[in-house]
């Protein structure tokens, strides 16, 4: 009972099973850094189209505020404060100084312009002309509500 002969065929089934065992073992673990990295990549992917979403928002939200900004300059201007029209005027460019890509440079460009203007009812024309160009790239309450987006 104790004398077991190994024979060739039993050696060469015993390599044989070893090899697909660790063969199987190393497609195995191929397998799992392929589906982690289509994760990772998958995920990197979301990252990147949340992170350009977030920036439109926050564009957005920017141009919103200096728009607010306008108006209370407006209404400083209505009130002849001149000082406190300033500081909103100043808030509103900015403002919209962060939105400079595209179209929205002008903007920028415009309320450093009018920044400039001393005559209180000059300044008003101006800062309505700079409101109402602005409106054209904000979407009204009525159209957000809707589900259009910027």
């Amino acid at each position: 009972m104790g004398d077991r002969k190994f024979t060739p065929g039993s050696i060469i089934s015993l390599i044989i099973f070893t090899a697909a065992g660790y063969g199987i073992g190393l497609w195995q673990g191929h397998m799992s850094t392929v589906a982690a990295d289509e994760r990772a990549e998958s995920i990197k992917t979301e990252l990147r189209t949340t992170q350009d979403s977030l920036t439109k928002v926050d564009a957005r939200a920017n141009r919103l505020e200096a728009r607010r900004h306008l108006d209370l300059t407006l209404s400083a201007l209505a009130s002849n404060n001149s000082g406190e029209a300033k500081t909103h005027l100043k808030a509103a460019t900015e403002l919209l100084k962060t939105n400079t890509s595209g179209p929205y440079k002008v903007f920028a460009d415009k309320a450093s312009e009018i920044a400039s203007i001393a005559e209180p009812e000059e300044l008003r024309g101006a800062v309505e002309a700079l409101g109402k160009d602005l409106d054209s790239t904000l979407p009204i309450a009525m159209h957000m509500a809707g589900g259009a987006s910027q």
